[in-house]
């Protein structure tokens, strides 16, 4: 015979799947940039490298995996879109450059960006990401700036900023997360880079 459940039994279930609903969303669709010259063209796109993510965060401490949660999902996302996309662990000279500093960079610098043959550089630079605590689980915000630049014309050619939540699943679902997809800090800037480059037209 089973035992009849505890009275907290029905409540604390309602509560997961209620955090189930919530966290159960749609994927970033697509969306106007927040600049594209009139330059740009899809077409003359050949391959794109990604270089390594500038952390502008103020507060660091929260540890993230840059390199399998962005770059790495950039270039499934670009492929997606067209584009032939590679990475490179070649930093960029970046100290003491801000956010603006990359929207408009000198020709100088853009010419400057590794790796010394390429044409097309995608930068990506993180600006926050933070991690909160609910009653049904763990919450997540992140935001990252995508910037493209053509090396030839020596210009950032396109720019889109990522806004992402992540919210509870419930503490149930989010462990199974965890074990397929890493921290929710990780999930919340896979995310964010996913809803930059919904922004990028698809190359023809």
């Amino acid at each position: 015979m089973f035992s009849k459940p505890n009275r907290m039994f029905y409540p604390i279930l309602m509560i997961g799947l209620l955090g189930i609903i919530v966290g159960c969303r749609q994927l970033p669709s697509l969306r106007e940039p927040l600049l594209m010259d009139d330059s740009f063209d899809p077409k003359d796109v050949t391959t794109i490298t990604i270089l390594p993510v500038i952390d502008l965060r103020v507060d660091k401490k929260l540890g993230l995996d840059f390199k399998g949660n962005v770059q790495d999902v950039a270039i499934r996302c670009l492929r997606k879109r067209g584009y032939t996309a590679t990475s490179t662990d070649v930093q960029p000279q970046s100290a003491n450059l801000t956010e603006a500093d990359f929207k408009k960079p000198t020709p100088e610098w853009v010419q400057s960006l590794p790796p010394t043959d390429a044409r097309w550089i995608m930068l990506f630079s993180v600006g926050d990401v933070t991690k909160g605590t609910t009653l049904v689980g763990h919450t997540s915000d992140a935001e990252l700036s995508a910037f493209l630049y053509d090396k030839q014309a020596a210009k950032c050619v396109w720019y889109n900023r990522g806004l992402w939540q992540e919210k509870p699943a419930g503490w149930g679902v989010e462990l199974e997360l965890y074990s397929l997809h890493g921290s929710i800090g990780n999930r919340a800037i896979a995310n964010a880079t996913r809803d930059a480059l919904s922004g990028l037209p698809e190359k023809p």
